[in-house]
C-alpha cells in the first residue's frame, strides 16, 4: 500500500495490481495453517491485511485485482496482465 502511494506520487508510468485473498477468513486461515508465527504476529498481519483490502477497493488505486484462490493460478493472471 505504501509502495503503491510512493510510486504513484513519483508519477512513474506503472500497472498496479493487488493480489486479494478470496476472504478475510481464509487469509487467516493460512497465515494459521502455515505454522509459522506466533499470535501476535498473525494479529498483527490481518489487522493490516484489513486496512490494505480497504484501500484496494478505492476506484482508480489499482489496475487490476487478482483474488488468490490458488497461488499459481493467481501468479500465471498476473503474468498474462503484463
Amino acid at each position: 500500500m505504501e509502495g503503491v502511494k510512493q510510486i504513484q506520487a513519483s508519477k512513474f508510468p506503472a500497472r498496479y495490481v493487488f493480489i486479494a485473498p478470496p476472504s478475510e477468513e481464509e487469509l487467516e486461515r493460512r497465515l494459521r495453517g502455515r505454522g509459522t508465527e506466533k499470535e501476535d504476529s498473525i494479529q498483527k498481519r490481518l489487522k493490516q491485511a484489513k486496512v490494505e483490502l480497504e484501500y484496494a477497493k478505492v476506484p482508480g488505486i489499482h489496475d487490476r485485482v487478482i483474488v488468490n484462490k490458488v497461488s499459481s493460478t493467481s501468479w500465471v493472471a498476473g503474468k498474462l496482465m503484463c
